[in-house]
């Protein structure tokens, strides 16, 4: 975890486990780079600013989704998005990959909420 100030004021700290699960702390020395966020740039595009029409190849969609090709692949195979092919290669349209990430976010949030749920249930939470 890392902690922006520090909490002996020395500057941030990242706290890891071992594989021994003993905890480990580094803390940043001359040689580290520090890089304002502020004027960090985002890399890549958001599904959301891709026109609806667009089509994409499997590895725009793959990068896109933040998944591998391979499990983009089942993806289509399995039918949860919708392709077509130009001359052997997969096209996937931007609507039906925003879909598919929209069914999928509500998935996640649903799966998310009965953990939540089931926490507080058994008094974890």
């Amino acid at each position: 975890m890392a902690d922006a100030a520090g909490s002996n004021g020395e500057g941030p700290q990242i706290r890891a486990l071992t594989a021994r699960k003993e905890p480990h702390t580094n803390k940043p020395d001359d040689r580290t780079v520090r890089l304002p966020l502020e004027n960090a740039e985002p890399v890549g595009h958001s599904p959301s600013s891709i026109p609806q029409n667009a089509e994409l190849t499997a590895e725009q969609a793959a990068d896109l989704l933040n998944v591998s090709l391979s499990f983009l692949v089942g993806l289509l195979e399995a039918g949860d998005i919708g392709y077509h092919e130009v001359g052997g290669d997969r096209r996937i349209t931007a609507s039906s990959l925003l879909e598919y990430k929209r069914r999928d976010d509500e998935r996640r949030r649903r799966a998310a909420e009965g953990l939540t749920e089931l926490g507080q249930e058994m008094g974890l939470l």
